[in-house]
């Protein structure tokens, strides 16, 4: 992107047939604000730190820095240890659910989306909000085909949040995100199925179908449907 590159690197040494991803950070163009506040690369490190405390896997943080040229920020980097046996949240359901929403709910499937259900919830209810929670920022590890491990990526943009007012544009922020990619691999009842399970609830309520609504209008408003 403009402001990073992520590179894969297969070490030596050591470290013998290791992965590990190196994302490094280029400033210069950005704006004064973003360059003369904390480094992104130790906003990343933190929020990783705080998620793992909360029990929300995300990759190992192996190093990561930063460098200022007269208090500015020039560039910086963050090396993550690759999650074993990845595989994109997106390329599982195509390869378990090719036909898209129309498709029986695979068991596999379901089972992952009552995980990231189940993670989703977990860390909204220790305060912390992603902010940039798409599909594409959702990985599994398939150390146990049979039960996959829900990884979030790319904190970089979250945080704590402690005021009820910011909690709740938090979690429209990341349910839309999500909404985004799961209206392809997921049919409404599907997405409302999982909506009870990030809830905790058997059934939803009005007040629950009301954010549902505040969800939809966020996601149109950003990226409109041209599929009817």
């Amino acid at each position: 992107s403009s402001l990073t590159t992520t590179r894969r690197l297969s070490l030596g040494g050591p470290l013998n047939g290791t992965v590990h991803y190196l994302k490094c950070y280029r400033f210069e163009s950005r704006p004064w604000r973003v360059r003369l506040g904390r480094a992104k690369p130790a906003i990343e490190a933190a929020n990783d730190a705080i998620l793992r405390r909360i029990g929300v896997a995300v990759p190992d943080v192996m190093a990561f820095g930063s460098r200022r040229r007269h208090g500015v920020l020039v560039d910086g980097f963050i090396l993550t240890a690759s999650v074993p046996k990845v595989v994109h949240l997106e390329d599982y359901f195509r390869s378990h659910r090719p036909e898209g929403r129309s498709a029986r709910f695979e068991p596999r499937c379901r089972r992952v989306m009552l995980d990231l259900a189940a993670t989703v919830a977990r860390m909204h209810a220790a305060g912390f909000f992603h902010i940039d929670l798409q599909w594409r920022n959702i990985v599994l590890s398939e150390v146990s085909p049979e039960r996959p491990e829900v990884y979030l990526m790319d904190s970089v943009r979250g945080g704590i949040r402690r005021w009820s007012l910011m909690r709740r544009h938090g979690m429209i922020r990341d349910l839309a995100g999500l909404h985004k990619d799961a209206r392809q691999y997921l049919s409404a009842t599907d997405q409302l199925f999982w909506l009870r399970s990030y809830f905790g609830v058997s059934r939803l309520t009005e007040s629950h179908h009301a954010l549902i609504r505040t969800i939809l209008r966020d996601r149109e408003i950003k990226s409109p449907r041209n599929d009817g």
